[in-house]
């Protein structure tokens, strides 16, 4: 399941994409820790609670921009029949994305309404039943959640950047999250196989020399 999933990624999600959510990932934690912590309007409790509003900000935002410099899809959604903030959707062939930070790699999303209603379409994807489906369909079939979590001991510093697929009673994952570095790397090898081979050395004729054979 996870080998399929994987390579469903390698091919929907533009080349460049990965590699740049994770550069810029490594510039957002410390700027959201930093920013925060070294305010001097803030004391302990407040950096508590504004370092994780500042970081999801930080999130969002970054990844509108890759949207657009990678040509993703991307829209602002609100969950359905609720209130609450908008949030970044992002689609790219067969996939759906929003993001979200857990404590630890370990950890399952906390609840959240529209990401409860979003993965509903996972039901096929639980059941085995990854179908052929073109590229850029009018509407995503799977949906993933791109995970974020800080490095052990260091609020400051990237840890794990992943996508994992929520089953469609939003308790569990459908299987082990997948890094983007690694589709990232597998993109990168996809790349080199597809590039023309070196062209073959053409020698030199000797010039002829006017003698004549014997």
């Amino acid at each position: 399941m996870s080998s399929r999933l994987f390579d469903l990624l390698v091919a929907d999600i533009p080349s460049g994409f990965c590699t740049a959510a994770l550069d810029r990932m490594q510039r957002i934690y410390p700027e959201a820790y930093e920013s925060v912590k070294n305010d001097p309007r803030f004391g302990e409790p407040e950096v508590k609670y504004m370092h994780g509003h500042t970081r999801r900000a930080l999130v969002e935002f970054g990844l509108r921009e890759l949207a657009v410099a990678h040509k993703v899809k991307v829209e602002m959604k609100r969950a359905e029949g609720f209130g609450g903030p908008e949030h970044v959707m992002l689609s790219s062939g067969r996939f759906c994305f929003t993001a979200c930070h857990v404590p630890s790699m370990s950890t399952f999303p906390r609840d959240s309404r529209y990401r409860e209603q979003y993965s509903a379409i996972n039901e096929h994807v639980t059941q085995g039943q990854l179908f052929a489906v073109a590229s850029n369909p009018a509407e995503a079939d799977i949906y993933g959640i791109i995970i974020h979590c800080e490095a052990v001991g260091s609020k400051s510093k990237l840890g794990t950047l992943s996508i994992g697929f929520p089953n469609q009673k939003y308790n569990d994952w459908i299987d082990e999250p997948i890094a983007l570095v690694d589709i990232a790397d597998a993109q990168a090898r996809l790349h080199q196989k597809e590039q023309p081979g070196s062209a073959e050395p053409k020698w030199k004729k000797k010039k002829d020399t006017g003698e004549k054979g014997d």
